[in-house]
């Protein structure tokens, strides 16, 4: 069964998704005519409900860990889709990475858009580079979908950060932002007062340091825990600014990503490390760093403006903890449709 459209209806109705399809195999020869067509914008958002009615059904590949979301997708998002004719079939997954090894398979053995077995995935971080390093998104959509008009997508508008970058990489709205999220650390006000807690890294650094073995947090690689390790080199590098981990390491060079990962000197540590700038660097790579980042670890379906939901639709769920992300992952965030 041909899938094209699917993407589309489905970032329509539930405001998600990010895609995948460039380079790689050619698939079916009318599937890749109607990419091609409505990247182009030649096509209306009738032509792609009335493709998407045509294909009739969406397989969806997300993060299946949060009961209150998955609630929301079987009562609210199936039906709406239903209602414009497309079964939304749903594969929750414990991993994105699963779903993304099912899109490099298939890419491997020749089928391309129309006819693999992932039509869009929740996605982010490291799983969509892997995407669009294999030229396997769908492309730039996320422009041209009727809900755009509720994200910042204007690359001269610093409230697009978050919403055209992916971790630190331009998404060339390959991926469609769903909702946002923000890392919190709780204390035990029986144990800890308020007045007493560390408000910032650079506390919790030295409160960690004098009170040994009362900090804990999720151990990596879960999502909660690698957005814990990213938020501390966010505000303890150097810089003081997420603004290095924006830029790759060719940008940098050896000597300022060394420096980006050594605490700074002024930490209570008392170690000293080497004064450092990124300052010559980010002027190389000003061009391809137009927006700026937020430290905000956002979930896409490709998350600070949330989609406009149909009138009939009930509220979305409250977002769960982020960490790096939809295809729709949250810090899996972004939906993207693939090219499979």
């Amino acid at each position: 069964m041909r899938k094209t459209v699917w993407l589309f209806t489905l970032l329509m109705a539930i405001g998600l998704l990010f895609g995948t399809a460039q380079a790689q195999p050619e698939g079916d020869a009318d599937a890749e005519s109607f990419r091609q067509a409505f990247l182009a914008g030649e096509l209306s958002w009738d032509d792609v409900l009335a493709r998407a009615a045509a294909e009739g059904e969406v397989n969806w590949f997300h993060w299946g860990g949060s009961d209150e979301l998955n609630t929301w997708i079987d009562t609210v998002a199936v039906p709406e889709l239903a209602a414009l004719g497309v079964d939304l079939q749903t594969s929750r997954i414990p991993n994105t990475r699963d779903a993304v090894d099912l899109v490099l398979a298939d890419a491997a053995a020749g089928r391309g858009i129309g006819q693999g077995a992932v039509d869009a995935i929740w996605i982010n971080g490291e799983n969509f580079l892997t995407l669009k390093r294999q030229g396997l998104n769908f492309g730039s959509f996320a422009g041209m979908l009727p809900n755009s008009q509720y994200f910042f997508l204007d690359a001269s508008d610093p409230r697009s950060g978050a919403n055209l970058t992916d971790f630190g990489l331009a998404n060339n709205m390959e991926e469609v932002p769903w909702s946002g999220g923000q890392y919190l650390c709780y204390i035990d006000t029986a144990r800890l007062s308020r007045e007493d807690a560390p408000t910032n890294y650079a506390e919790l650094e030295a409160w960690v340091r004098s009170d040994p073995g009362r900090f804990t947090y999720i151990r990596p690689p879960h999502f909660n825990g690698n957005t814990f390790v990213q938020e501390v080199h966010y505000g303890l590098n150097p810089e003081g600014s997420p603004a290095p981990f924006a830029m790759t390491a060719d940008e940098l060079g050896p000597e300022e990503s060394t420096c980006a990962w050594s605490p700074p000197a002024s930490s209570s540590s008392g170690a000293s490390s080497p004064s450092c700038s990124v300052a010559a660097a980010q002027t190389a790579s000003a061009a391809r760093r137009s927006t700026p980042r937020t430290t905000t670890p956002w979930r896409r379906c490709s998350p600070t403006a949330r989609p406009t939901w149909p009138a009939s639709s009930a509220s979305p769920p409250s977002t769960p903890p982020s960490t790096t992300a939809p295809t729709l992952n949250r810090s899996k965030t972004s939906s993207s449709p693939t090219r499979a």
